[in-house]
């Protein structure tokens, strides 16, 4: 199933929850139920699992994948524990499949969501 398909089918959802019709437009419906689009959530859930996974080790097969980059120049952010967001060779078809780029994961992934998100992502 594709993102777009979950897409509409999430928007239905809400239409059917808060009892509109199907061609109201998804996006405010969505924020009344407190709902992230699906592009959003799945970002989401990879950040709360890789935070998770890095601060406690658990779940240990996802662990096992995040390994830490090795900063290459002298900047800012080198300092910073940034991670790798697989740990494949890059000549593996899983490898090149997974991610259509390559960058660091988790502030990756923090800087693509919400503001209201990344702080709760920060309180737990």
């Amino acid at each position: 199933m594709t993102i777009n398909k979950l897409q509409r089918a999430q928007n239905n959802a809400a239409c059917v929850v808060l009892d509109k019709s199907r061609r109201a437009d998804a996006k405010p419906l969505l924020c009344q139920l407190h709902w992230l689009p699906i592009q959003q959530r799945i970002v989401y859930k990879m950040a709360v699992l890789t935070r998770k996974a890095r601060t406690t080790g658990v779940p240990a097969y996802l662990n096992h994948h995040l390994t830490l980059r090795d900063a290459t120049r002298h900047t800012r952010s080198a300092a910073l524990p940034l991670l790798n967001l697989w740990s494949l060779p890059p000549t593996s078809p899983d490898a090149r499949s997974a991610m259509p780029h390559r960058r660091s994961g988790t502030v990756f992934l923090l800087k693509s969501l919400p503001a209201t998100q990344k702080q709760l992502l920060r309180n737990t």
